[in-house]
């Protein structure tokens, strides 16, 4: 493997997608770290980043965590490369790299945070190709989310894009609701425990009505879950904190919805009073085929109400409670 370029590597990663880098020898960790440096062909450090995972990976110790600090300043510079080589629209390896990279995987960046995503958007927008970002516990925050949401004002082939578990906050929330309504591609997003809140509901509420209006929006699966959405984010919150403003607003959207067939709001403590509201709206839905809404202490009548409105709406509608 040592004697082997970086895409003979990914490719090696590809035939085994539970390989662990762990199992491999600290040199050629380095060596591969090494490769990421020079001119790798971006659609073989996509595969390798998506096969391998190398940040969640990676232990705690000494050694790993040299060999982690390298992959991480080696993949900075491969998408800063990468940026450098689209911006550069003349040479004709920028049209190799962009047709190159459609995926990019990378969930857990230990070194990454509002920083390295500034760096990330700048490539989502000058990519003409990439298809599909993943950002999982990346360290975001609120000033990443918000500058994701401004790349998608330019950018138009991403159709998947998550963020799970970056804590971006209301207003990284209310960011990227307004671009939905410009991003006409994107097909799926992940937002899952991102504290997003009440108010970040709202917004997404609001986006989703607006598609209606444009009839030009794409969103087909969306997951909300665990973002504090009646307000509360524990069983045992002090009751005034509770509300049901953001999923009221955010059922009729999407009961509305001429696109999203796939919607998950688990772990956001509706209780009784928002799942209510959620079964009052399913029944006249116009195109939902899955709702998740597991975790929710809504309890067995209302459960059973949730089911007798799914019944009713006309197609099959797959409830998970």
């Amino acid at each position: 493997l040592v004697g082997v370029g970086s895409d003979r590597i990914a490719t090696i990663f590809a035939c085994d997608t539970n390989m662990s880098l762990t199992m491999l020898p600290t040199e050629l960790l380095q060596r591969v770290a090494n490769l990421l440096r020079q001119d790798v062909d971006m659609s073989a450090l996509g595969n390798f980043l998506s096969c391998c995972k190398p940040f969640h990976r990676i232990e705690t110790a000494a050694w790993l965590q040299e060999v982690q600090r390298a992959f991480s300043d080696a993949l900075w510079e491969a998408v800063e490369r990468a940026c450098r080589e689209l911006e550069a629209s003349r040479s004709m390896n920028a049209q190799r790299v962009s047709g190159a990279l459609s995926s990019l995987q990378l969930d857990s960046l230990k070194q990454g945070g509002p920083a390295f995503t500034l760096l990330v958007a700048r490539l989502l927008r000058v990519s003409v190709s990439l298809t599909s970002l993943s950002l999982d516990s990346c360290g975001i925050l609120s000033r990443g989310a918000r500058a994701v949401a401004n790349a998608l004002n330019v950018n138009r082939s991403l159709a998947h894009l998550s963020l799970k578990s970056n804590n971006i906050g209301v207003e990284g929330g209310k960011a990227l609701a307004a671009v939905l309504g410009v991003h006409s591609n994107l097909t799926r997003l992940n937002l899952r425990d991102n504290r997003i809140g009440p108010e970040g509901a709202a917004a997404f509420a609001r986006a989703l009505l607006g598609f209606r209006a444009v009839a030009r929006a794409q969103l087909e699966w969306l997951d909300l879950s665990t973002n504090k959405i009646c307000g509360i984010k524990e069983a045992d919150a002090r009751e005034e904190q509770y509300t049901v403003d953001g999923i009221t607003s955010l059922a009729v959207a999407i009961s509305a919805s001429l696109t999203l067939h796939t919607v998950a709001l688990d772990g956001n403590f509706l209780y009784a009073n928002g799942a209510k509201v959620v079964a009052n709206e399913i029944a006249s839905s116009v195109r939902l085929m899955h709702l998740s809404m597991r975790d929710n202490h809504i309890g067995s009548p209302t459960k059973s109400r949730l089911r007798k409105a799914a019944a009713k709406c006309g197609r099959p509608l797959t409830l998970q409670l």
